[in-house]
């Protein structure tokens, strides 16, 4: 990995264009496994942490918050202490950002285990792809019928691009590793200690008011560019309208995604789901017959096709602060 020094013709811009570039094609080429990966660590610990910090979900709601608040503060801000003591001590703190951003970026995984629900569905394996499906999201698939797997799979696999890649992407070239490197610490916690599952209803208040916060600006940006090419200019008008009403009703960040994905694969998304044995009643969205096992391979397509628009916009971008640099 080159320094910034060692290329002073560059703009800063560019190499971090360049270092970008090169994550994402390592965690293509070389996706960490999950049993190894330090996210996976991480998760653990904060799983546990979890249960010590929250041993009681029944006490006062304030109570519940503030404890959250301090689980998040423990959790997150020695990891960034040390790292943030440990590059200036870095003779390329270039690869220190190569090496966060890899770590980081982690939708390959998913794709991965997505495309295994797809082949037992194609199967007709339904109880298999329910224990594939189960490993990549919180909700409970014991009832879910092949058209409930593959609305589940797609939308697993566009939350996760969404939020593990794309706004990574972002975020990046915006503020940096450290930023990236917080998000993603966050996004595990946030997981984790999910404010859909009853015991941290209040206990992530705050953990998900800053996940939402942080995300929502890249997220929104996702799902405007997935209907780019895909669909007439009035969905783009309706889509607005729509997430508003969304937004104040069901204070959901992901039926943006969810809107821009159903009216791209012309497939209904979203309806109740099931966390334990509590149901959202999350509205359908779309009027579109149900999703097949093959729009899985469709959405990781339209996903494919919208990174490749976020690329063009990130090279030409950067070719023109050389120029004009």
């Amino acid at each position: 990995m080159l320094d910034t020094a060692a290329l002073p013709e560059f703009p800063a811009y560019t190499c971090q264009v360049l270092v970008l570039a090169l994550a994402a094609i390592t965690a293509r080429v070389l996706p960490i496994s999950v049993k190894y990966h330090p996210i996976f660590f991480f998760a653990l610990v904060t799983y546990k942490l979890g249960e010590k910090i929250n041993p009681d979900p029944k006490r006062n709601s304030s109570q519940l918050a503030i404890s959250g608040f301090m689980g998040l503060i423990s959790a997150v801000l020695p990891l960034l202490a040390i790292i943030w003591f440990f590059i200036p001590l870095v003779e390329f703190p270039l690869f220190v950002d190569w090496l966060i951003l890899w770590l980081c970026l982690t939708d390959q995984t998913n794709w991965k285990a997505q495309l295994k629900v797809k082949q037992a569905l194609d199967k007709q394996q339904k109880l298999l792809a329910r224990d594939r499906l189960s490993d990549t999201v919180l909700r409970d698939v014991s009832k879910l019928s092949p058209m409930g797997i593959a609305k589940a799979s797609i939308e697993s696999m566009l939350l996760h691009s969404a939020y593990q890649y794309f706004a990574i992407l972002f975020w990046y070239l915006l503020l940096g590793p450290l930023f990236v490197l917080f998000y993603r610490l966050l996004a595990v916690l946030q997981q984790s200690w999910n404010i859909k599952q009853p015991a941290f209803k209040h206990f992530s208040t705050s953990i998900n008011f800053l996940f939402t916060l942080i995300s929502y600006l890249p997220v929104r940006l996702f799902a405007w560019s997935i209907l780019l090419f895909r669909a007439p200019v009035k969905s783009f008008f309706k889509m607005g309208k729509t997430l508003r009403q969304f937004d104040k009703q069901y204070r959901c960040g992901s039926f943006c995604l969810f809107y821009a994905m159903s009216h791209s694969l012309k497939r209904q998304l979203a309806g109740p789901v099931f966390y334990g044995e509590q149901k959202i009643n999350r509205p359908r969205i779309g009027d579109f017959p149900p999703p097949e096992a093959a729009d899985i391979q469709h959405c990781r397509r339209i996903i494919k096709e919208t990174a490749m628009i976020w690329w063009i916009v990130i090279v030409i971008s950067s070719v023109v602060i050389m120029i004009s640099g």
